[in-house]
C-alpha cells in the first residue's frame, strides 16, 4: 500500500471510531508504508495479536489515557 492509502485508512477509522488523529499519525502511516505492515498489526505491539489499530485494547488506552499506545489516535476534544 502507499503512504496516501494508509493516511486514508487510519483517517476513516478515525472518523468511524469517534476519535482524532495525533501529530504522530503521518509517522505511523509513513512507518506502515515503509514496512508494510499490515492494518491488522500495531506497529509499537506486533507480536500481540490482541492489538490493532482500533482494537479493544487501542480504544481502552484511548478511553483511559487519552491516547493509543503508538500515539496514532487521541480522544475527541469537545
Amino acid at each position: 500500500m502507499t503512504l496516501d492509502e494508509y493516511e486514508n485508512i487510519i483517517r476513516k477509522m478515525a472518523k468511524e471510531y469517534g476519535v482524532e488523529l495525533t501529530e504522530n499519525a503521518h509517522n505511523i502511516a509513513r512507518f506502515r508504508e515503509r514496512t508494510q505492515l499490515p492494518m491488522s498489526k500495531c506497529p509499537c505491539s506486533q507480536n500481540d495479536e490482541d492489538r490493532y489499530c482500533i482494537s479493544e485494547k487501542c480504544m481502552a488506552d484511548i478511553m483511559s489515557t487519552g491516547v493509543c499506545g503508538c500515539r496514532c489516535f487521541k480522544k475527541k476534544e469537545v
